[in-house]
């Protein structure tokens, strides 16, 4: 590309500062590669909270769980978890696996359908009742 001479460059910068390409400097690299992983970061933090759990399986679990008297403690133990992802899960902070979804649903008694659809509520999109 043409490079104007630097007298040229104030009359079109003040023209249209669009036409004068800036040099590329170190510190302005950088600023751009922080601004396009923060750019990432947001899209990724707005597709995780389209993704969070319906907050009707987390309180599906907590009441299925006190119906049947376990502390989260004790359903951890059964479904062979950590009794804080039982409490991730009741608070719609993580999502369950298909398999847990199925051990949830035999400890707790309920239809594995039902688990999976309250927890993915997007499965009615595609036709899953």
């Amino acid at each position: 590309m043409y490079r104007l001479p630097d007298a040229y460059r104030v009359v079109v910068a003040a023209i249209d500062p669009l036409l004068v390409k800036r040099p590329m400097t170190p510190a302005t690299a950088k600023e751009m590669r922080l601004n396009a992983k923060l750019r990432k970061k947001r899209e990724i933090l707005k597709t995780d909270k389209e993704m969070r759990a319906n907050p009707g399986f987390g309180i599906t679990i907590h009441i299925r769980r006190q119906a049947f008297g376990y502390s989260q403690r004790e359903l951890a133990r059964l479904v062979g978890v950590k009794a804080s992802h039982i409490a991730y899960l009741e608070n719609g902070r993580r999502l369950p696996s298909l398999g847990l979804l199925v051990r949830l649903a035999k400890e707790l008694n309920v239809r594995p359908g039902k688990l999976a659809l309250q927890a993915f509520p997007i499965l009615t999109d595609f036709g899953v009742k």
